[in-house]
């Protein structure tokens, strides 16, 4: 993934990814979208992204989120 701090927006659905972290290394994000994949877990460093407004993590396989 390339990854920069320019980046505001991803969108990843459908892509039958089981994991996606390193939050960190977008501190620009504010639109992330992972519906329809096979996520099992979000790691707790999204608190990362301070400037997030959309989080679509539905139809995953998350039994919860991060606090």
């Amino acid at each position: 993934m390339p990854w920069s701090e320019k980046l505001d927006t991803i969108a990843l659905s459908f892509n039958r990814l089981s994991e996606f972290n390193d939050f960190g290394k977008c501190p620009n994000l504010s639109v992330l979208t992972l519906n329809d994949n096979k996520i099992k877990k979000i790691s707790g460093d999204i608190i990362k992204l301070q400037k997030l407004k959309t989080l679509d993590v539905s139809n995953n396989d998350l039994p919860d989120l991060p606090s």
